[in-house]
C-alpha cells in the first residue's frame, strides 16, 4: 500500500498536501469461505441483499517508522468479489475491503480509521486473446508512425513547394489528421481494455491475470439530498505476487 495524494483525488486540499507517502507492506489471503452477512451489502463490490462475498484476511500487520519510532497498523478482515465487466475481453473487476480501526498517521499523510477499499482488474488467462490485442496495438502504432511521416512531408511541401495542387494536398492532410485522431482513440480504448505493457500483470489462482496496480479509496457521501456514495482515492497499491490458493 502506498497512501498519499493522487491526481484528481477529492480528499480535502490539506490532506497529504506535502506530497509525502506512507508505505505499508501488507500480506493478505483471499479465502474460499463466505463473509459475514453484513458485509454483503457493499455496493462497490456489487453487493445487494442476495450477494455472497468471500473473506479476505490480513496475514500480517504492516509497520512504518514515524517520529514515535516503529508503529504497527491494525488490520481487520474484510470481503472481496470478482465481477464480470466485459465478456469480449474476458475482463473482471477485483474489489475488496479491509478495516483499519486505528488508521495510521505519518506527517500530514493519514490513513483514516475506517474501512478502506481496494480496486483493480483481472482477466481470464487467455494468451491468444492477449496476443491478438498486442498485434492490434502494433498495427495501430505502425499506422500512426506512417501518418506522422506523411503529415511532416505535407508540411514540408507546403512550406517549400509551389502552389500547384495545394488544395488537394491540404485536403489530404486533413484526412490524415482525422485518421490519426481515430487511431489514437482506438489505441486509448485498447489500452484501457488490456494491460499490454510488459510487467503490468501478475499470475493469480483460478487461471487469472491480475493487474498489479490498483487504487485505494475511502467511502464518502455526496452533500446533496441524494447522499450518493462516492469513493475518494487515498493512494495506490501493488500486488507483488500470489501464492498458491489455499482453502
Amino acid at each position: 500500500m502506498n497512501v498519499g495524494r493522487t491526481p484528481n483525488t477529492a480528499m480535502p486540499r490539506e490532506w497529504a498536501a506535502s506530497g509525502a507517502k506512507l508505505a505499508l507492506p501488507l500480506e493478505v489471503k483471499f479465502t474460499a469461505y463466505e463473509c459475514a452477512p453484513d458485509m454483503n451489502t457493499e455496493s462497490l463490490l456489487g453487493g445487494d441483499l442476495h450477494s455472497s462475498f468471500l473473506v479476505v484476511e490480513p496475514k500480517s500487520e504492516p509497520t512504518f517508522v514515524s517520529m514515535k519510532g516503529q508503529e504497527t497498523v491494525k488490520v481487520m478482515p474484510g470481503a472481496y468479489n470478482v465481477q464480470a465487466q466485459s465478456f469480449d475481453e474476458q475482463q473482471h473487476s477485483l474489489r475488496f475491503f479491509l478495516d483499519f480501526p486505528d488508521g495510521a498517521v505519518r506527517n500530514d499523510v493519514s490513513l483514516p480509521k475506517e474501512r478502506i477499499y481496494f480496486m483493480t482488474a483481472c482477466w481470464d488467462e487467455n494468451d491468444k486473446l492477449i496476443e491478438q490485442a498486442m498485434k492490434w496495438r502494433q498495427d495501430i502504432l505502425k499506422s500512426l508512425y506512417q501518418i506522422n511521416i506523411d503529415l511532416r512531408e505535407r508540411s514540408w511541401e507546403k512550406n517549400n513547394g509551389s502552389l500547384f495542387g495545394a488544395a488537394d494536398k491540404f485536403r489530404h492532410s486533413v484526412e490524415l489528421a482525422k485518421r490519426r485522431s481515430k487511431l489514437e482513440l482506438q489505441l486509448e480504448m485498447l489500452e484501457d481494455r488490456f494491460p499490454l505493457e510488459d510487467g503490468r500483470l501478475v499470475n493469480a489462482p483460478n487461471n487469472l491475470y491480475v493487474l498489479k496496480e490498483g487504487v485505494i479509496a475511502v467511502k464518502r457521501f455526496s452533500k446533496d439530498r441524494a447522499a450518493r456514495e462516492e469513493y475518494h482515492w487515498v493512494g495506490t497499491f501493488c500486488f507483488k505476487e500470489f501464492s498458491k490458493f489455499e482453502e
